[in-house]
């Protein structure tokens, strides 16, 4: 689902002709706003302000690369890296005075509050109610969010912006506590040392930050997503349908989750997904009407044309494609290359998704108790999503915890631990962007982060995949013939 506050989606391209013959006062004013809505911090703060938290960010990236866990089991190092996560965290809640009034829980509240008040948020303009409690909606005044999230977000209409505001920040704080502890707690296995170092970079995790920058709620999907994955390896496929069922009613981009229960054969839990989902759907329809539920159909072609699909920071894999293209050929290159385009994006689209399902089946084997699979499909979801943002790969959270604790055991390769590092240091390529001034930083530059933000991702799924493979790498050494055995000679 599209975000109305994904990073750098202020900076609203021109479609209506091609970039390339615009002004060099209208590209150099658009990259600018750009910038300067980027992230967290360089949408809100000074530029002092923000110097200081990128690089105390761009140094803790440093050390997550060139500094692996084993240094920072020692007592010492553990504090360090607290005070460190403390230290930028801190300053970017600092920064979030005044946000009660601004994207995305402006749209968060203006459009659950039209639902309250018998209005059809999907269809009927935001703007009087924006006007009445000093929200700001930029350019897009209409509910872009299924009915379900309205629904659960309606409660909070009853209290005034700012106390509501703060109400879903604490409901935010909250997420992320259960999703951690759930991730490195006990049932993780990994010791404490690892855990309080491990929660420290999660909290040094830039995408966090980000997220609550535009107060969003993939913490919330996160926490849902750990649930199902808690509540299959438990044998409890009622709950696991729940999970699954409310995250895809809430933001609809999980349903990519779906095949993972398709492809690994949890019929049953596939079965209570869809009674779930059936009950909440007919409760939504109920309690919001069947005509303005329905009306959020009217959006889905919004949310997934180039207004989304052009904003820079979103990493999605369609849109990546699409933007290799408008970089090159521009907005209006006519219909042929367009047409290229989204036979492009849709083919890299069913691809990744084959590659998922190729290595899922080849892994049907293994019970899938360190999340090899599980890991894959949340990251196939990130990236098939019509819209992800910055604050998307929060939801990565999932493998990283996956990928140390296979570490730890001793079953997981270099190559896959590599990547997975790779990806997290990568995350944090966008301080850039609050390191230089926004009058210097032009539109290759600008391409070129967006570029590094999506090779994050991709690296991301990149070792997710490379851990699901190793499961059937593992079950080929299995399979050695005693005489092999006897020879002391590994099958190639």
């Amino acid at each position: 689902m599209a975000d109305g506050g994904g990073a750098w989606h202020l900076a609203r391209p021109d479609v209506s002709g091609d970039p390339t013959r615009r002004g060099s006062e209208d590209r150099r004013a658009e990259t600018q706003a750009a910038a300067s809505t980027a992230l967290p911090e360089g949408a809100q703060a000074v530029a002092s302000d923000n110097s200081t938290v990128a690089s105390c960010e761009f140094a803790a990236s440093v050390g997550a690369v060139f500094f692996l866990a084993r240094a920072f089991r020692r007592p010492l190092a553990v504090v360090l890296l607290w005070l460190a996560a403390i230290f930028v965290l801190g300053s970017a809640f600092a920064g979030l005075r005044g946000r009660e009034t601004r994207w995305d829980f402006s749209h968060y509240y203006a459009s659950a509050l039209a639902l309250r008040q018998g209005l059809d948020p999907y269809t009927t303009s935001l703007k009087p109610i924006a006007k009445q409690f000093g929200l700001h909606l930029g350019a897009i005044d209409r509910a872009t969010y299924p009915p379900t999230f309205l629904l659960l977000f309606e409660p909070l209409t009853f209290f005034s912006p700012h106390a509501a505001y703060w109400t879903w920040f604490a409901a935010n704080l909250c997420f992320l506590a259960i999703a951690l502890f759930s991730l490195l707690g006990p049932a993780s296995g990994l010791d404490l040392a690892d855990s309080l170092a491990l929660a420290a970079w999660a909290l040094l995790y830039p995408p966090l930050a980000t997220h609550f920058f535009y107060a969003q709620s993939q913490l919330l999907i996160l926490v849902l997503l750990v649930a199902m994955e808690r509540s299959l390896a438990a044998g409890r496929p009622v709950l696991g349908g729940l999970a699954l069922a409310a995250a895809v009613l809430l933001r609809a981009f999980p349903l990519v989750m779906v095949g993972y229960l398709v492809v690994r054969r949890h019929w049953s839990a596939l079965r209570w997904t869809v009674f779930w989902g059936a009950v909440a759907g007919v409760l939504t329809l109920a309690l919001v009407g069947v005509g303005r539920s329905f009306d959020f159909l009217r959006v889905v072609s919004f949310l997934t044309g180039p207004y989304w699909l052009a904003r820079p920071a979103n990493v999605a894999l369609g849109a990546s494609v699409s933007g290799v293209f408008w970089f090159f050929f521009g907005f209006h290159a006519g219909p042929a290359v367009d047409f290229v385009r989204q036979a492009v994006s849709l083919g890299a689209e069913l691809g990744l998704l084959a590659l998922t399902v190729r290595v899922t089946l080849a892994a049907s084997g293994d019970d899938d108790s360190e999340l090899r699979c599980f890991s894959l499909w949340v990251v196939t979801t990130v990236l098939l999503s019509p819209t992800a943002w910055f604050h998307y790969l929060v939801l990565l959270y999932i493998l990283f915890a996956a990928l140390t604790a296979a570490g730890r055991r001793g079953t997981a390769g270099a190559r896959v631990l590599n990547l997975g590092l790779l990806s997290y240091g990568l995350a944090f390529a966008y301080v850039i962007v609050l390191a230089v001034p926004s009058g210097r930083f032009h539109f290759p530059t600008l391409a070129v982060v967006s570029m590094i933000m999506f090779a994050s991702l991709a690296c991301g799924y990149g070792a997710a995949y490379c851990f699901a493979a190793e499961t059937c790498d593992r079950r080929l050494d299995r399979k050695v013939s005693p005489l092999t055995a006897a020879g002391g000679v590994r099958p190639a």
